[in-house]
C-alpha cells in the first residue's frame, strides 16, 4: 500500500456504491488509454474511493464518468489518486484494488449532484481507511 503519512481528509465520507468509467492520463505526447470500469465505493466534498481492476500508483490522473442511478445521468471529472491497496489477501489477475482519489476538476453541477446522491447515505467521520 502507498500513501503519504498522516490522515489530510477532511470531509465527511458517504457510502455510495456507483458504476464508474476511468481512463489515466497519459503523459505528453502519449494517447489516452481505453476506458476501463470500476466503482466508486464513497464520495466526499474533496474525492472518492474507488475499487479498480488495476493498481494505479499515486500521483496518476484519472479521468471519470461517474453514473448515478436513477437519473440515468454522468457525472464527468478529473482526479489524482492519493493511496492505493490490495484488497485480496493472494492477488490474482483481475483482483480488485481501492484506491482514494482527490477531484482535481468537477462541475459545480457535478459536485452537487454527488452530494445530493451522498446526503441520503449514512455518513463515515473522516478517520483511518478501514481494514
Amino acid at each position: 500500500m502507498a500513501e503519504p503519512p498522516g490522515e489530510r481528509r477532511g470531509a465527511e465520507r458517504r457510502a455510495c456504491v456507483l458504476q464508474i468509467r476511468y481512463q489515466t492520463i497519459p503523459g505528453r505526447g502519449r494517447r489516452p488509454r481505453s476506458w476501463r470500469k470500476g466503482f466508486c465505493l464513497n464520495c466526499s466534498a474533496g474525492g472518492l474511493l474507488l475499487q479498480l481492476p488495476q493498481l494505479l500508483p499515486p500521483g496518476a490522473g484519472l479521468r471519470l464518468e461517474i453514473h448515478l442511478p436513477a437519473r440515468s445521468a454522468v457525472v464527468a471529472c478529473a482526479a489524482r489518486v492519493r493511496w492505493n491497496e490490495i484488497t485480496a489477501p493472494t492477488p490474482q489477475p483481475g483482483d480488485p484494488y481501492r484506491h482514494g482519489a482527490l477531484f482535481t476538476a468537477i462541475t459545480p453541477e457535478g459536485r452537487t449532484a454527488l452530494e445530493k446522491l451522498a446526503s441520503a447515505a449514512k455518513a463515515r467521520p473522516p478517520g483511518p481507511r478501514p481494514a
